[in-house]
């Protein structure tokens, strides 16, 4: 997508009602519903989360793992080395990778942020053999052109027989063929929608 266009909307899951950081960050609630809910066109599900266990009825109170910013404020601080390749956008969508956000950097002027547990794609060449999973499965990933001017969010479908999914070094890979120049693996698996 293109961030210079005035109608572009970036939006994280917001805190929870009762926030305590790092045990009720947010409320849980399936991808169509986030969707619907904050009318927008496109949703994926991102960031890594706990419980990781599915199925759980709607706001049912989850802990975000890694850096995650909604609306100005921080829903998820980034506590550890653990799930910090973040993607982080100002207020006028301006992004940026930060590719191990540990130790933590200055979350000032940022407005979104979203995490992953690794980078795949690092200054236009692809690192994901290298850093992660080399297992065929559904992938999620984010990244931004080398001008930063365009956001690609990829889902790759898997587990079927049209599809069985990609590994991080083949997802690096369709990073770089759509132009991102860096790009992060986001929760996949079971949680690509």
């Amino acid at each position: 997508m293109d961030l210079k266009d005035p109608d572009i909307r970036l939006l994280t899951s917001p805190r929870i009602e009762d926030y305590n950081p790092g045990v009720r960050e947010t409320a849980g609630m399936t991808v169509s519903r986030f969707l619907q809910t904050n009318e927008l066109q496109v949703a994926v599900n991102g960031g890594f989360f706990d419980p990781t266990t599915y199925y759980l009825p709607e706001n049912t109170p989850m802990a975000v793992k890694g850096l995650a910013i909604s609306k100005g404020e921080v829903v998820s601080p980034q506590s550890s080395r653990v799930n910090a390749a973040s993607v982080l956008f100002d207020e006028r969508n301006v992004g940026r990778v930060v590719h191990t956000n540990w130790p933590a950097g200055s979350t000032d002027g940022v407005q979104t942020a979203i995490s992953g547990n690794y980078p795949l794609v690092y200054h236009g060449k692809n690192i994901g053999g290298l850093t992660g999973d080399l297992d065929v499965a559904p992938r999620t990933a984010m990244g931004l052109s080398e001008d930063g001017r365009y956001l690609y969010i990829v889902c790759i479908d898997g587990r079927q027989n049209i599809s069985a999914g990609a590994t991080d070094s083949e997802t690096g890979a369709w990073m770089l063929l759509w132009g991102a120049y860096d790009a992060v693996n986001l929760d996949g698996g079971g949680s690509t929608t």
